[in-house]
């Protein structure tokens, strides 16, 4: 296996340079001033380093967006300046190597899982039960009053029946209004739609073509990213957490507002399991959801016992959420 590393720190091709002797594995330590070039030469196949204190903020910027293109990349961070090295990952990184993992020492072994690492491309082995009925990737086939398999997404505020005490209703008013809008924000480019709403949250409505769920990134990130997203969205004192659920099932479809009579398990499953089962500030799905989980990201869930004859999978937190 051949690993391309682009640093000038000494600490770093340090780390790299003692690799050099295991058998089977080259090293190929390049000037980082040349990575933007060579990106357009080196083979799909082959892995990729770049140490980002190389580069001043202007050019890292430049040499991150360009990495995301290709397939097997991996940052080293020696300065621990990224805040956020999770959203590599949603940007197709393969690994992160801190300050730490510097200091302590990187071995061949950690190279070999970085370059196996893949996202979710067997889609073959996906299993789409007999009864599902696949809306398609958008909503130009859905008419009103037939029946069709979505992915449904329940979101709902923790603990604002208790803030409401404390702060008052016409805040909470407030809160809840920014928070439709802020999930009509993170649904759209998925073809999302705010389907039912409650007091505190609601269910949203995805087209599910039966290859693709990627609502569950924009989950992930949600949960993740949850303070980060308070700061940038909201202005409150109060930190508005949330708990989400996932499930694909079958549901006729309605048109907003037009709703009430329509009688659904798949609905019925998704309320008790957001409702419910759910613990606050986190995120479950289904094990037809967990198909569609980017294999990179798998480990972030845990099977988390059985609820109304489904097994559930709970989200990993991170420390202090």
């Amino acid at each position: 296996m051949k690993t391309y590393i682009y640093s000038k720190t000494k600490a770093v091709k340090d780390c790299f340079e003692a690799i050099k002797i295991k058998k089977d594995e080259i090293i190929d330590i390049r000037n980082p001033e040349d990575i933007l070039s060579d990106l357009k030469s080196l083979h799909a196949t082959e892995m990729i380093y770049c140490d980002i204190s190389s580069y001043d903020e202007k050019n890292q910027n430049k040499v991150l967006k360009a990495l995301c293109e290709i397939k097997k990349y991996g940052i080293i961070d020696p300065k621990a300046q990224l805040e956020d090295s999770a959203q590599l990952f949603y940007n197709n990184a393969s690994d992160y190597i801190g300050k730490n993992m510097i200091k302590n020492g990187i071995k061949a072994q950690r190279l070999r899982q970085a370059y196996d690492y893949k996202f979710l491309d067997d889609k073959e082995n996906i299993l789409i039960p007999e009864d599902f009925i696949l809306s398609g990737a958008n909503w130009k086939e859905i008419k009103s009053g037939k029946e069709y398999t979505f992915c449904l997404m329940f979101i709902e505020l923790d603990d604002l029946r208790e803030l409401k005490k404390q702060t008052g209703a016409s805040i909470i008013t407030e809160m809840v209004d920014d928070f439709q809008n802020f999930i009509n924000q993170v649904i759209a480019p998925h073809n999302g739609k705010v389907w039912m709403w409650m007091d505190y949250g609601g269910l949203v409505l995805l087209p599910f073509d039966g290859e693709n769920c990627s609502i569950i990134m924009s989950c992930i990130k949600l949960i993740m990213n949850r303070k980060m997203l308070n700061a940038e969205f909201f202005g409150y004192d109060i930190e508005m957490r949330y708990r989400i659920a996932l499930h694909i099932g079958n549901t006729v479809y309605k048109k907003r507002g037009d709703t009430g009579e329509i009688v659904s398990d798949s609905i019925n499953s998704i309320f008790h399991l957001g409702q419910q089962y759910a613990e606050p500030g986190n995120l479950y799905m289904t094990d037809y959801v967990t198909q569609f989980i980017p294999a990179g990201l798998r480990s972030l869930f845990v099977e988390d016992g059985e609820f109304e004859g489904r097994n559930i999978h709970r989200m990993r937190l991170p420390l202090g959420h």
